[in-house]
């Protein structure tokens, strides 16, 4: 089962280098508006993107504060980008959010994100987004691996 969204609540400020990379399913992507750093390619080589969904105000730069390529050997170009009504200048002046094909003012239905939170079961293992075993469950975006052979990264309240 390919990942096909990604939902990263508000609280989270950076994401780091290579952490989504290689999701190929990958078609919708929500970014909160806590947002300020983006690692290199984080979401490279994906190729399916449609909607990028950004709340953030100012548009989220790379870890050196320029580019990241944190969307390479993506195809953005065929993608839309909704950010917030008064960011649409940010946005399109800076890389590489301009390379988007399409980028639009968030509708108000559209207008703040709606998280999917999960408690994690006793017979669950939890992960950081580096593959490091954790010994207790926090809470943010977690690796979730059960018993059977699948895994998945779900936010834990």
């Amino acid at each position: 089962m390919a990942l096909d969204s990604i939902i990263i609540p508000d609280m989270v400020v950076s994401i780091g280098d290579n952490a989504f990379s290689g999701c190929k399913g990958l078609t919708v992507l929500k970014l909160g508006s806590g947002l300020k750093n983006l690692g290199f390619v984080c979401f490279g080589y994906g190729g399916q993107l449609k909607d990028v969904y950004s709340y953030a105000i100012k548009a989220p730069i790379g870890w050196s504060g320029e580019e990241s390529n944190m969307f390479s050997r993506t195809d953005i170009s065929i993608a839309n980008l909704h950010v917030p009504e008064n960011s649409l200048y940010s946005y399109k002046e800076t890389e590489p959010w301009y390379g988007f094909g399409n980028i639009v003012a968030l509708t108000d239905s559209e207008a703040s994100i709606e998280m999917p939170y999960m408690n994690i079961a006793v017979n669950q293992r939890t992960y950081n987004l580096m593959g490091q075993r954790l010994i207790s469950t926090t809470s943010g975006l977690v690796i979730v691996r059960d018993n059977s052979v699948s895994s998945r990264k779900i936010i834990v309240k």
